[in-house]
């Protein structure tokens, strides 16, 4: 329970420090927003009366604590609410995330029993983050559909393969596998039995790279211009549109402490080692 708290208030005061990070930095970003929509032809009354039409005369601190993902936080580009345009966008965004993991994690699993081959994938792909490999798959395949999914997975495959590769060999090492080759377990269920005992592992990896697959997706939407949190965060950025901007990355830090989270838990259900520390350390 205390660790439970502790997590808690960890992930409450995270929240708060991205948000007030994200606030002071988007005020001091150069350009002024109404300069942006109305051009240097706008004069002061124009730009002024802009402002307010956006409430961004108000106090600052009345800013600040109004909330980001609220109803009544309108974009201030596309005068819808934010939290609408993020839900629109998170679908694009998460099937990106998760097929490229799923793509990066097929090869990784299938080299682990050939490490020659594996190693050498890894010292192929290790040069390449998503900036990179993308602008060469452009170039190389044009328009193909499959790039971005290509891109983001080659720029997370070699951490999962190490990853994979450390558990696996840390794993083989325990006596209890020995123990049950003694006994006359079947090879198929000794590899069951592994594959059960790396579960906790995989999730660990998956947690580990949250913050890596955001990042990647981002720079990877923006890349092939393809629709989804990342470019909805390039447009608010190079509109100064500091609504949406503050509500993207608030939602984006709620979503990996989130993660972070379900993880931690699924691993305290998975691995009974875990909840037999747990307990105990509260005795």
């Amino acid at each position: 329970m205390i660790s439970l708290r502790k997590r808690l208030l960890t992930a409450l005061v995270t929240l708060v420090g991205v948000y007030s990070l994200v606030f002071c930095l988007a005020r001091f970003l150069p350009a002024d927003p109404s300069l942006i929509h109305l051009g240097e032809r706008g004069s002061n009354v124009d730009r002024g009366r802009w402002l307010r039409s956006r409430n961004l005369q108000r106090p600052l601190g009345e800013q600040f604590f109004s909330f980001p993902l609220g109803k009544e936080n309108l974009s201030l580009f596309r005068r819808e609410p934010v939290r609408t345009l993020v839900l629109r966008s998170l679908p694009q965004t998460l099937s990106l995330a998760l097929f490229s993991w799923i793509l990066a994690l097929i090869p990784a699993a299938l080299l682990l029993p050939l490490p020659k081959m594996g190693e050498t994938t890894v010292l192929l792909s290790t040069p390449f983050p998503p900036l990179v490999s993308g602008s060469i798959l452009m170039v190389v395949f044009s328009s193909w559909r499959f790039l971005p999914f290509l891109t983001l997975a080659i720029a997370l495959y070699p951490n999962l393969y190490r990853g994979l590769k450390k558990s696996l060999q840390r794993e083989q090492s325990r006596p209890y596998l020995l123990g049950l080759a003694k006994i006359g377990l079947p090879q198929r269920r000794i590899r069951l039995h592994l594959f059960r005992r790396l579960l906790p592992a995989l999730l660990t990896l998956g947690a580990l790279q949250v913050e890596g697959l955001l990042t990647g997706t981002i720079i990877t939407e923006t890349l092939f211009s393809r629709p989804g949190l990342g470019s909805l965060l390039a447009e608010a950025v190079r509109r100064r549109d500091y609504p949406l901007l503050e509500g993207l990355v608030l939602f984006l830090a709620i979503v990996t402490v989130l993660l972070n989270f379900i993880v931690d838990l699924a691993l305290y259900l998975l691995d009974p080692r875990l909840r037999r520390r747990s307990y105990e350390g509260s005795l």
